[in-house]
């Protein structure tokens, strides 16, 4: 039976509940993905630009088996025209939120991080007509937003292109930066530690251990050089921190959790949802190098997170 399971793991097949179900869970490509549970009882997963459309967005009855919707932004807003990248969907206030990251007009290069609204979790989303926060390079990208329900701020995180990993305050109706702005950095690159030369892809997780667990991915996320993980941090204070990294807290040199197998390459940039059984799941991205249709494709995935297998509160994947 071991021998049984080892096998099936190795090719991505993962028994839940008695039932199987194979990685990908959606064979195309669908990288950077979010997934949330709409207010219709469906699952909503959406991801980066591709397959000619501005932002993808896919949905479920089960987190199985899902069928493709296309495109959840039809419109490009007035500042940005491509790389319409890693998108963020929450419910708040009677609209879902979409907060994404896009390059900006112009010959500089500079992303920026933006905001769309729609009435219904599978769009069509509107821009709000203004880009929330722009940066040098690709340094705001990767946006994750999230309320703290210690003092009621809305908070939103986001980095990448070897900076740190930042957040600031929303306003109270999350659709702009608060004022005076304040960037605050939390994890931070490390080029001695694998994976961790450039970091991003922000999701952080309250899970029902006592303990916010902050995810993030490096460093190369695609390609022909694709080298990429899913690592952690973890806080038992609140959204904000202070984290603590498992390899520091640990002893290792590492805080991965998730990093390329015989099948499988590049997995990174999650979200996490939790299911009705109060079981948590990540969903990300990873090359699938025996698929006949992979090639550089990021495709999406899904596993079990574990958060005692070791008996530390470490999550397991």
């Amino acid at each position: 039976m071991r021998l049984v399971l080892a096998w099936l793991f190795l090719v991505g097949i993962v028994l839940i509940n008695a039932e199987m179900y194979q990685n990908p869970v959606l064979a195309m490509n669908f990288p950077d993905p979010c997934i949330m549970k709409a207010n219709d009882s469906h699952y909503y997963v959406y991801a980066t630009q591709g397959n000619n459309v501005n932002i993808q967005v896919a949905k479920s009855s089960n987190l199985v088996n899902w069928t493709y919707l296309g495109e959840a932004l039809p419109k490009k807003p007035s500042w940005a025209s491509t790389n319409f990248w890693a998108p963020d969907v929450q419910f708040h206030d009677n609209q879902y939120f979409m907060y994404y990251s896009a390059q900006r007009n112009g010959d500089s290069g500079d992303h920026c991080l933006g905001l769309a609204l729609s009435d219904k979790p599978e769009g069509p989303f509107t821009d709000i007509g203004n880009h929330l926060l722009c940066g040098d390079g690709f340094a705001k990208i990767d946006p994750k937003e999230i309320d703290d329900p210690q003092t009621g701020d809305h908070i939103l995180y986001w980095g990448s292109d070897f900076e740190p990993l930042n957040y600031t305050k929303l306003t109270s109706n999350r659709k702009a930066i608060a004022s005076p702005f304040s960037q605050v950095n939390t994890l931070y690159p490390n080029s001695s530690a694998p994976y961790e030369n450039l970091i991003e892809g922000s999701w952080i997780w309250p899970a029902t251990n006592g303990y916010y667990y902050y995810f993030y991915s490096g460093d190369t996320c695609c390609g022909e050089n694709a080298h990429y993980a899913v690592m952690v941090a973890r806080s038992s204070k609140g959204v904000l921190g202070p984290w603590e990294k498992m390899a520091q807290a640990l002893g290792r040199d590492d805080s991965i959790i998730l990093e390329l197998n015989n099948h499988f390459n590049a997995p990174g940039h999650n979200s996490v949802i939790r299911d009705s059984k109060g079981q948590d799941w990540m969903f990300y991205h990873a090359i699938n190098d025996k698929h006949p249709d992979g090639g550089n494709e990021r495709m999406l995935m899904m596993d079990l997170i574990n958060y005692n297998g070791n008996g530390d509160g470490w999550p397991i994947v």
